[in-house]
């Protein structure tokens, strides 16, 4: 009898410790997936916590480029050195834009890219920089094959900054145009529009005006200042007479 009994505890030992052993694994794994949540997941703004280094990882490291397309460079393209009012400015000109195509400028001076700026003309150049502009055609986003072209500023047109206070003797009025030439070439005035009388020296901008019997009002003129490399500006001004 004391065999049997024995033998008896022995088959029900085995199949305790059967069960013992698949449950201890499976709360082991459990704890490690909750471990393994804790420690590396993922943010909602698309990158991911690593606790055990505290560091996030991204999802991307870089930005998706635009796709590109067959979409082919831009055509008759160039680009032309305008002035207004004393303003030195590099536009782009397209001869024959496509309506259903963007067109992107990335300009750039002495090679140096101009950051965050995208319009088809740019200015803040001098004499002798050269000024570049890549043109990069799009269509709904999709990008097409790129284009540069360059323009070196040979000469700028003469900055001027106004005319001086007129003063008035025995009937003769004196004023001069004042000008910022930076290049430090000689300049050439003359007197496009003006009234009646009234004269400009050539070289130095002077201007002198002969007032006798000349009525009270509102007079206007225009001169044109010239550099040596031929570079000019039109500037006109207005002479209140009382």
């Amino acid at each position: 009898m004391p065999i049997k009994k024995l033998k008896s505890i022995q088959v029900k030992t085995h199949k305790k410790i059967k069960v013992n052993i698949k449950y201890i694994i499976y709360i082991a794994a459990i704890s490690m997936l909750a471990i393994s949540s804790y420690l590396f997941f993922k943010k909602e703004d698309g990158t991911y916590r690593d606790f055990i280094s505290d560091r996030l990882i991204k999802k991307q490291a870089v930005k998706e480029k635009p796709e590109r397309v067959s979409i082919k460079p831009v055509e008759k393209a160039r680009l032309e050195l305008l002035s207004f009012e004393g303003r030195d400015t590099v536009r782009v000109i397209i001869e024959k834009m496509e309506p259903e195509i963007e067109y992107r400028f990335q300009w750039s001076i002495n090679g140096k890219v101009i950051e965050n700026y995208s319009k088809d003309s740019i200015s803040g150049f001098k004499e002798g920089d050269t000024v570049g502009v890549t043109i990069t055609p799009f269509l709904k986003e999709k990008q097409g094959e790129p284009r540069f072209l360059s323009l070196t500023i040979h000469t700028t047109v003469p900055k001027v900054l106004g005319i001086t206070e007129p003063k008035i003797n025995n009937d003769i009025m004196v004023f001069k145009i004042l000008t910022d030439d930076d290049t430090k070439t000689g300049l050439m005035y003359s007197l496009i529009e003006c009234p009646k009388g009234m004269t400009i020296d050539s070289k130095t901008g002077e201007i002198t005006w002969n007032i006798k019997d000349t009525p009270s009002g509102r007079y206007e003129g225009k001169a044109l200042i010239k550099n040596q490399k031929g570079a000019e500006v039109l500037y006109p001004f207005i002479i209140n007479l009382s």
